[in-house]
């Protein structure tokens, strides 16, 4: 399948495509976007980090905190405020958030980044999680089926391999590579994660060390699996040939008349290359796709070739 560029919906004709891949998303124009939503005082995103609603979270997943200016809900709103907008300091985040109290008719508290920044490292990693499901649940419930690739969810998963901060915990969790002389290296922690093509919400993702028995990308990938729906699509290459076989020649010794005006004029196919260990030639994969004029995909069958 052909992914069509951003802001595309995914049954773009190839014409409109090519027009909006001349044009990219600047790094330039998300800052504008970011100081628009400032500008609103919408930056810590009311409509879903709900002071009220977050803390409900945190006594439903038993996380105590204190009732003070930097309370998990505001904290998380900062905290991802700067996420977003990649060069803020700190202390760039303190003004911005005595803006929003002094605008709420609230007193302006220290400009010294300390407070907030110790409140962030006692951000729950549960609760974090928590809430990306819930915002990832909402942006499933509002997909426009036009943003679906004939009415079915596209999800495209990929692996990536990170860099820990050195402590112990880490170390003892996702042991630095063996190649590395102790005390020379950084724990190092492989992630697969899969994101819907439709809306661009991560699904839960799955981590695990770098060596070791099932820590490679497919086996944390399986883990995943419950998490998908009958009829889901997921994508993990976007260069894997589409081929198309077409009808062979009447052959007496292979199939019988009828047989071969029963089969179709062509099937376009999507064709996986797969080393296995110990072989030096690769093996070839043939998953049939969709036919040209179905409505909907139909369920994928695997043949070796």
């Amino acid at each position: 399948m052909s992914l069509p560029p951003r802001r595309a919906l995914v049954d773009t004709d190839e014409k409109q495509q090519k027009l909006l891949r001349k044009r990219r998303l600047a790094f330039e124009e998300i800052r504008q976007r970011v100081e628009k939503l400032k500008a609103r005082d919408q930056i810590r995103l009311h409509h879903i980090f709900d002071d009220e609603q977050i803390h409900q979270m945190c006594e439903t997943l038993h996380i105590e905190f204190r009732d003070r200016v930097f309370t998990p809900a505001k904290t998380l709103g900062l905290f991802v405020s700067q996420v977003l907008s990649r060069a803020d300091a700190c202390v760039t985040v303190m003004a911005e958030f005595n803006r929003e109290r002094k605008d709420n008719g609230l007193s302006p508290v220290s400009d010294n980044a300390s407070a907030y920044t110790k409140a962030r490292s006692r951000l729950s990693v549960e609760l974090i999680d928590h809430l990306s499901n819930r915002v990832r649940q909402i942006a499933h419930d509002r997909t426009s089926h036009e943003w679906k690739w004939k009415g079915l969810n596209v999800y495209l998963v990929d692996g990536l391999t990170l860099r820990a901060a050195d402590t112990l915990a880490n170390q003892k969790t996702y042991p630095q590579p063996s190649s590395q002389k102790e005390g020379l290296g950084f724990p190092q922690e492989r992630v697969v994660a899969t994101a819907s093509l439709a809306h661009g919400c991560g699904v839960p993702y799955s981590t695990s060390k770098v060596e070791g028995k099932k820590t490679g990308e497919v086996s944390l990938f399986r883990e995943k699996h419950k998490e998908f729906e009958k009829d889901d699509i997921v994508c993990d290459s976007i260069e894997e040939p589409i081929v198309e076989l077409l009808k062979p020649k009447f052959d007496k010794a292979r199939f019988t008349r009828k047989e071969w005006s029963a089969l179709p004029k062509r099937i376009l196919d999507r064709m996986i290359r797969y080393r296995v260990t110990g072989c030096d030639t690769p093996l070839t994969i043939v998953t049939t796709l969709t036919a040209d004029n179905a409505s909907r995909p139909q369920t994928s069958q695997n043949c070796t070739v």
